[in-house]
């Protein structure tokens, strides 16, 4: 199906001077992320199944090896950060089209280049957070490595930073 267009319209003004204006300016970025992510549930359900699907993928092929061969947990660690890069993908016809606003807005100077990239990435946490969550530990619980919250905790936060990463990239 064809994407829908932006959800939102320019803005009839500038937000105002500093960093109220700022705010002003993101609130609307972020609303408008939000609004679009509402409105292409087949988008946000690419690109949350393909991390879960490539997950289950990765719990079978290393069913089981346990954490003594540092070579596997390197390997896994390789395979889960890039299961949380690959998925931007999906996402990428969503950020051309908000794109095409931002470019019309920010020619009239009714939105800043800061704003949007924070948007972006303030609407993309949540959903790359709750995959890292639930991802990281079933395939760790899987390929039989110790349940350390250290090591959670690690391989967690490090695919966040790659998800949000390959976001801040497209």
């Amino acid at each position: 199906h064809r994407h829908a267009p932006p959800s939102s319209a320019v803005p009839a003004r500038p937000p105002p001077p500093g960093l109220v204006g700022a705010v002003v300016e993101l609130s609307i970025q972020l609303r408008r992320e939000l609004a679009d992510l509402r409105s292409d549930p087949g988008a946000v359900g690419a690109a949350v199944g393909a991390p879960l699907s490539s997950a289950t993928l990765l719990a079978a092929a290393f069913w089981n090896q346990g954490h003594d061969d540092a070579r596997t947990v390197i390997f896994l660690g390789y395979c889960l950060l890039v299961l949380f890069i690959t998925p931007v993908g999906v996402t990428l016809p969503r950020m051309a089209a908000n794109a095409r606003t931002f470019g019309v807005e920010a020619d009239a100077g009714l939105a800043s280049p800061v704003a949007f990239a924070l948007a972006n990435l303030v609407a993309a946490l949540p959903v790359v957070a709750l995959i890292a969550v639930v991802v990281v530990p079933a395939v760790f619980a899987a390929a039989g490595f110790l349940l350390t919250v250290e090591a959670l905790s690690i391989a967690v936060a490090a695919c966040i930073v790659a998800g949000m990463a390959a976001h801040a990239i497209a």
